[in-house]
Parts: structure tokens; sequence; C-alpha cells
């Protein structure tokens, strides 16, 4: 089975604090994403977006501009909070190993968490 790719470019944009930061990802007429943050998180978020897209992609290995549209690979975001976060109690029971929280860490950047919050006793 033949491999495909998709280029991705990255650009932070400026971003003024008491604002609302965008994400936003387009895709060009050679299929190439272009992504523009405000923030690190929101690059995150978005290239978790494109990797589930990517995954679930109807296009096989068809490559340009309308299969990464069909895929969904367009993206515009408004984000309304600054902080977006979860808390990761550890007092009780099985505590994880550190490659454990390191790939519950990924997940939760690439879903767009900027903040953890860990609880030990």
């Amino acid at each position: 089975m033949a491999q495909s790719a998709v280029t991705i470019h990255f650009a932070r944009t400026s971003y003024k604090k008491g604002t609302r930061h965008r994400a936003v990802s387009a895709v060009d007429d050679a299929g190439a994403v272009h992504v523009s943050y405000s923030k690190r998180s929101d690059a995150f978020r978005v290239l978790g977006h494109l990797i589930t897209c990517a995954e679930n992609a109807p296009f096989g290995a068809t490559l340009g501009r309308s299969a990464a549209v069909a895929a969904g690979m367009q993206l515009q975001e408004e984000l309304w909070v600054d902080m977006l976060g979860a808390k990761l109690d550890f007092s009780r029971g099985a505590v994880p190993t550190v490659q454990t929280l390191q790939k519950q860490l990924d997940m939760l950047a690439l879903t767009g968490y900027n903040v953890v919050l860990i609880y030990m006793e």
C-alpha cells in the first residue's frame, strides 16, 4: 500500500491578552494545509484535528485540494477561553508510569488543553 503525505505549514499570528485567539487551517490549490494560530495550544489542537481527518479520510491515497477539503482539513475557530485544563488525581489507586503520563499529556495537547493539574497525597 502506497503512503501519501500532506504538507502542513504553521505560522504564528499576533495575539493580545484579553482578546479572543484564533486557529485557522486552509487548504491551497496544491493540497497543502496552512495553519495560522495565536497560541501554541491552538496549533496543537489544529494538528490533532488534522491527524483525525487524515486517519478518517474518505479519499484513500488521493491527494489534492478537493480531497483535503472533503476530509475536513479546513477549519476556523475563535476561542473564548485562554486556559483549558484537566485535573489528574493520583491520590488513590494506581499511579501511572512516566510513559503513560506522557501519552496522556500528548493526547490532551492534541485536543487543545494547555493546563494540567496533578493532585497527589
